[in-house]
């Protein structure tokens, strides 16, 4: 989110992002958006018998969140 923000680029998929191999293994691991500069952020808390969602953006240069929503 750093180096999104410091650049304030427009990045479409994982390879156009300046940073290492390793830092992109670990992010290949989720499904991510390149849509700079909110994220959408999402939650999903589980048991075996509940599960619980929760879902926000956050703005990467005034450092908020927003638009909170949980389902449960």
């Amino acid at each position: 989110a750093r180096t999104l923000a410091s650049k304030s680029g427009q990045y479409t998929k994982l390879e156009d992002l300046d940073i290492n191999a390793a830092q992109k293994v670990r992010l290949s691991k989720f499904d991510t958006s390149f849509f700079e500069p909110f994220l959408e952020v999402r939650l999903e808390i589980k048991n075996t018998k509940q599960k619980a969602l929760i879902y926000f953006e956050y703005d990467m240069k005034t450092k908020k969140g927003s638009h909170y929503v949980y389902e449960l």
